[in-house]
């Protein structure tokens, strides 16, 4: 639900595709950056492709000959095995510019979002310089936004897959949600379990803390607040306002 984009290279910034608060798709442009090694990178992607062509022109030659008895098949073997080095390489060359973010050969590449969402987040400025794998943007998908959170091992037993939770946000609006994750004692030093909740609608904003509370359960009996509940000779009590 949430990505955090690095610049696969280091390089000037030159454009700021998008501001906080656009929606981009998977794939869309976020930054426009030119880099002297994604530059260099390109251009030993295109000296590899060459001689892989050559090598391969190379092997189907000695082929030819060989068929015709002039060369010798060690010749075609050799030839053979300069192609399959030479494809390898610039398979390889290939693999370096498509981690580079696919630089042109000026070097100028567009770093992409890999999910759709919500721009929240942009930390670099046109002219500004990035280095490689420093974060330039940050993009958030509220439609498979999650809760997690951690709850005391006694109140965890109560709960199960599939219950249903009320959010509180930051500004007091309730959301629904319903747990569809739960590893008891998965905070090994307090016990603690881990919950996972998924909101049933928009509403929340990502990165930002919660509260949940879970209804009662079916069985009719009154509930309080856990501050009402005080200790009288021993006993767990509370008090009620009666007239008089």
């Amino acid at each position: 639900a949430r990505a955090v984009v690095a610049a696969p290279v280091a390089g000037v910034v030159e454009r700021v595709l998008v501001s906080p608060g656009v929606q981009v798709g998977a794939g869309g442009g976020l930054v426009l950056i030119r880099s002297a090694d994604g530059a260099l990178v390109s251009a030993e992607a295109v000296a590899a492709g060459a001689e892989a062509e050559a090598a391969q022109a190379a092997l189907a030659r000695e082929s030819r000959l060989l068929k015709e008895g002039v060369t010798a098949r060690q010749d075609f073997e050799a030839a053979r095995a300069a192609a399959a080095r030479a494809s390898a390489q610039a398979a390889a060359a290939r693999a370096r510019v498509a981690a580079s973010g696919s630089p042109g050969a000026s070097g100028q590449a567009t770093i992409r979002s890999p999910i759709a969402g919500l721009v929240t987040g942009v930390q670099v400025a046109p002219g500004g310089f990035v280095a490689q794998g420093a974060p330039v943007a940050e993009v958030s998908d509220p439609r498979r936004l999650e809760v997690v959170f951690n709850v005391p091992a006694d109140s965890a037993a109560k709960l199960k897959v599939g219950a249903p939770l009320s959010l509180i946000g930051p500004d007091g609006r309730e959301v629904a949600a319903r747990i569809i994750g739960l590893a008891p004692l998965a905070q090994g030093t307090t016990g603690a379990a881990v919950v996972r909740a998924q909101p049933d609608r928009d509403g929340l904003t990502p990165g930002a803390a919660v509260s949940a509370q879970a209804p009662a359960d079916d069985r009719g009996l009154p509930s309080v607040p856990s501050e009402a509940v005080q200790t009288l000779e021993g006993r767990s009590v509370v008090f009620v306002a009666e007239p008089g």
